[in-house]
Formats: structure tokens, sequence, C-alpha cells
């Protein structure tokens, strides 16, 4: 289905954050999906600037957790990487997008939280709604945005014949642990993170296809952040990199986190 990308002003968002526990919290802990679309029908929600058609795939929650990432973030990405990074980091276009496009997903997410506690639960709806802490935090936490940026962060536009080939390999294994890793500071560069991905892919008779294999290597990369500026070097440095720090982990095993050894070494 053919759909535009939606935006709203900026005010309009204000008011939002500004009163949602007044008068727009029950909404969403009643579940109200008429009231919500009615909210969104006024003259502060718009068609995004670039008035782009996209084809707008369904989202879904039922599937083990390494489907759930591989497939939404295909369904999410792939007919919305025209956007640009800087557009993708905007609060009003996901804020917007996950209640009128994707409104589907967001009802079903309401479904799934759990309603023992109405403070958590709403606390939980914001975190799905808008951005309440930084901007890259809240990134990873909002539940469109970070499956845009997972399909960023590792869509592989070298290799043509099939460039979620690092996106299926990366979420094939312990997804949700590794969700955090992608919005780490070592991988808010893309060719840092395809570098680094690949560096594991090779090693996957070696280590794990875990977030602890990751972080060990990240923690590493940071260190040597101290030194050189990691986000100038060519993704085929940071693989070489990384390819050395594994290879250092199987001479010198104690370098790992003792608690993490027999996460990342098979």
């Amino acid at each position: 289905m053919k759909t535009k990308v939606k935006s709203c002003d900026s005010s309009f968002l204000e008011e939002f954050k500004r009163n949602f526990d007044e008068k727009y919290a029950e909404l969403y802990w009643n579940k109200d999906r008429k009231g919500i679309e009615e909210l969104f029908n006024n003259e502060f929600v718009y068609n995004a600037p670039s008035n782009y058609d996209f084809e707008y795939h369904p989202l879904d929650l039922n599937l083990s957790a390494s489907e759930f990432y591989v497939t939404n973030i295909k369904n999410v990405y792939e007919p919305l990487k025209h956007l640009k990074p800087a557009e993708a980091t905007r609060e009003e276009l996901w804020f917007t997008m996950i209640n009128t496009v994707y409104l589907d997903y967001l009802m079903e997410t309401l479904d799934s939280l759990k309603r023992d506690n109405k403070e958590k639960y709403l606390h939980e709806v914001k975190l799905n709604l808008y951005y309440t802490r930084s901007r890259k935090r809240s990134l990873a936490l909002h539940r469109l945005a970070r499956l845009w940026w997972m399909g960023y962060n590792t869509y592989d536009e070298q290799n043509t014949q099939d460039p979620y080939e690092l996106t299926d390999f990366f979420f094939s294994k312990d997804a949700a642990g590794k969700g955090i890793v992608i919005f780490s500071n070592i991988f808010s560069n893309k060719d840092t993170a395809l570098g680094v991905i690949e560096a594991v892919r090779e090693n996957q008779h070696r280590i794990s296809n875990r977030k602890e294999s990751y972080n060990e290597i990240n923690k590493y990369l940071n260190a040597l952040g101290g030194v050189q500026v990691i986000d100038i070097l060519s993704r085929e440095r940071i693989k070489q990199l990384a390819l050395d720090r594994i290879d250092l982990f199987f001479e010198n095993p104690e370098i790992v986190i003792e608690r993490d050894r027999n996460k990342v070494f098979l």
C-alpha cells in the first residue's frame, strides 16, 4: 500500500508532551484507536516536506526475537531508506508516524505491555511515542525509530546482490541484546559498524555472534579513540583492527572479562 511520510509541527508535539498525563494518557491506557486517529487528524499533522510516496508494510510482533528484528527492520528501512540520517533523527517524524501510518503497530505494542501497574505502563507508552532521554538513547528506545536505524547501520550498499546480508547475520542471534550495541558510540558510524560485523562474521567459527563479543571489540576501539579519530578510518581499516583484536582474544583470553568468556568464545 502506497502512503505518505507524515510529520507534525513542533508546537503540537511539545503541547502533547507537556499535557500527556492530563489530556492524552487515557487514550493510550484505554487503547482508544478512534480517539488517537481523531487527535492526529488536525492541521498540525502533514505530509513530510519530501512528499514522498512509500510502500507501507505492516509490522509483526508475533515472531521470534531474531525473526522480529530481521523482518521488521527490512519492512521499515527498505521503503524508507530515502530518508537522510538528519531527517531520521527528528522526533516529530517518528512521533507522527507511529501514531498514524504505523498505528496498527502501536496498537499491537499497547496490547503487549503489562497492565498491572498503570504508571509503569504509561511510562513505557511515552518511550514509544516521543523522546524522553537524549536523542541517541531515545532513538534506541522508540520502537519504530530504532528499526530504521538498525537497518541503516547494517545495510551494506557495497553488497549489490544482498545488501541485507550483514543485517541477517547480525540479528540472527542475541537480537534483542545486540539491538543496544547498534546505538553505542562506536556503532554510530555506519562504516565502523559494518567493519566490526564483517570481522565477527569471518570469525563465527571462533567467537559468538553475541553482544558480549561486540562489546569487547567496542571497548578496544573506544580506547583507540583516545589516540586516533576512529570515525575517519575506513571500513576496511576498522575491519582489520577488529580482526587483530579477535586474534588477540585467543592469544590472551584473560583480556576478555571473565564473566563473559563463555559467551564470547565458542
